[in-house]
């Protein structure tokens, strides 16, 4: 199909070069059928959530000026 005397590896990278895209495309058009009929937001109130207690602690070592 993508023979060519003059390029011996041209058949690989022709094959690549219309497969990539072909199966991309399809991988895309998945992603936003799942978006839009599987993926749905709920509405949270955040006002209403009992958020737990956390702190968040970033280890600095010298950090004072010489």
């Amino acid at each position: 199909m993508f023979d060519n005397i003059f390029v011996p590896g041209l058949n690989g990278i022709a094959r690549f070069v219309f497969w990539y895209p072909f199966l991309m495309s399809l991988w895309i058009a998945g992603t936003l059928v799942y978006i839009w009929f599987r993926d749905k937001d709920q509405k949270i109130d955040f006002e209403k959530v009992d958020w737990p207690l956390i702190s968040f602690l970033v280890p600095c070592y010298k950090e004072e000026d010489p």
